[in-house]
């Protein structure tokens, strides 16, 4: 990434890649256009989820847990992944 200072990295949650940014509750045919134009923006994404699927046409570079302190909630865990387009 150091060499390629005009790649884009997008971070999405698990809701963000299934339902759009922002999210809405669109049809799922809208929501899928959505997300096919949420990847093709991309060259790299960190995505987090507790269970998270790699988009068709990606690849993990590296995955690690976290833990989330999140404010006046319940401190969450979630997988955080690179994944790289193929």
């Amino acid at each position: 990434m150091i060499n390629r200072p005009k790649c884009r990295i997008q971070v999405a949650g698990e809701r963000e890649l299934n339902k759009g940014r922002p999210p809405q509750e669109l049809p799922a045919e809208v929501n899928d256009q959505r997300t096919k134009e949420t990847l093709s923006s991309a060259d790299y994404i960190v995505l987090f989820s507790k269970t998270p699927i790699i988009p068709e046409g990606w690849t993990e570079v590296t995955a690690r847990e976290f833990e989330f302190a999140r404010y006046k909630l319940k401190t969450t865990s979630h997988q955080v992944v690179i994944l790289e387009r193929k």
